[in-house]
């Protein structure tokens, strides 16, 4: 719902975005399919996979039909961003200046990026650090600088007329200092590295629990046909565990630098390493199994 006095601009979004989702997404789900057709381990090891799998294509067709529908909002108290994945709102005060530049995006930091779509954290050409919502990598770009430093880019189709009507916004406008655009509540963050972690935990604890029942020497690889092929003995399982804590490390860097941008991006992440975490938990009950 948009009030009377909001002015809506197309961002010139094509059917090639979503085109190239789902182009993307069936390049991936085939060599995924394949995969799970001849993975061995147990029925709830393979579906956690598959979930895995799923996740990341359900992730990319979700973020083309987004950057299908997005446009550009000017509304009474801030200019919106419409777009699914992110929205983003910026006060008026907020914005120290409103101009049109040529530029070209050569480096994405986070975000998406495929024919007719980009999203997210970029450095672009002569500008570096922007936060990009736009259909084109190239060309003649709207560009908002905000009074804390921070810059805007962004692709509508009109871009003098967008521009005419945001800087009779802006003039009208109370300036609001220290303004942080596409920032995620710290809370956000602080829940979604602390369940990795107790997941990390509970299976630390499982292994810790298990180990001193186990004997000396378990199965420490499987063949195809899912039998073991190489035995080990069973401090094996403390190296699948060690491994294992690169993932809530990595969720933590990456939620910490890059999931402030987005809330959407930080739950995905979640997901993904905690299925990851329930992936390595189903790989050691599969050896105990095998053992016992």
């Amino acid at each position: 719902m948009f009030d009377e006095m909001s002015k809506v601009f197309d961002a010139g979004a094509s059917s090639s975005i979503y085109l190239s989702g789902v182009a993307l997404a069936v390049v991936l789900a085939l060599p995924m399919a394949v995969i799970l057709l001849f993975a061995v381990g147990t029925p709830y090891l393979l579906a956690l996979i598959g979930l895995l799998m799923g996740s990341a294509i359900g992730l990319i067709l979700y973020i083309a039909l987004a950057g299908r529908n997005m446009r550009y909002v000017l509304g009474l108290d801030e200019i919106r961003v419409d777009y699914r994945l992110s929205r983003l709102g910026v006060p008026y005060g907020a914005v120290a200046s409103a101009e049109p530049v040529e530029t070209m995006l050569y480096l994405k930091l986070f975000g998406g990026s495929w024919p007719g779509l980009h999203w997210g954290l970029y450095y672009a050409k002569d500008l570096g650090k922007v936060t990009v919502y736009s259909t084109r990598y190239r060309g003649r770009f709207a560009l908002l600088t905000m009074r804390d430093g921070s810059r805007l880019l962004l692709s509508p189709t009109d871009i003098d007329d967008f521009l005419e009507a945001l800087k009779g916004r802006i003039e009208k406008a109370t300036p609001i200092e220290g303004f942080q655009p596409s920032k995620t509540d710290r809370r956000v963050l602080a829940i979604q590295m602390v369940a990795v972690f107790i997941a990390y935990l509970a299976l630390v604890t499982y292994v810790r629990g298990i180990y001193p029942s186990l004997p000396e020497t378990i199965p420490a690889h499987f063949g195809l046909d899912g039998q073991p092929n190489r035995w080990g003995h069973k401090s094996e399982l403390w190296v699948i565990v060690g491994v294992a804590a690169v993932f809530p490390v990595l969720n933590a860097v990456l939620t910490g630098y890059l999931g402030k941008y987005s809330k959407g991006f930080v739950i995905f992440l979640g997901v993904v390493f905690l299925i990851v975490l329930a992936i390595f938990g189903g790989v050691i009950n599969q050896i105990v199994m095998a053992a016992v």
